[in-house]
């Protein structure tokens, strides 16, 4: 029985090393990101968008103020 308990208590030690090494090592990447700067949304061409394209609505404007100043 005293050869169990024994055992049983340098398992519990190993798991808690264990444990509080993983809980350290996280902490630590979790800064070593968190000093990279805030976090910015992808560009629009890593998502497939070419680019707004405003020079429609403007020639449409533009040819109204045309035809209506005349």
């Amino acid at each position: 029985m005293d050869d169990q308990d024994q055992r049983g208590k340098i398992v519990a030690m190993i798991t808690g090393i264990v444990s509080i090494s993983l809980g350290i090592l996280y902490l630590i990447l979790i800064t070593i990101l968190d000093l990279r700067g805030p976090l910015l949304p992808p560009p629009p061409e890593a998502l497939g968008v070419e680019g707004a394209l405003f020079c429609a609505p403007l020639s449409m404007v533009r040819l109204l103020y045309l035809v209506l100043s005349v």
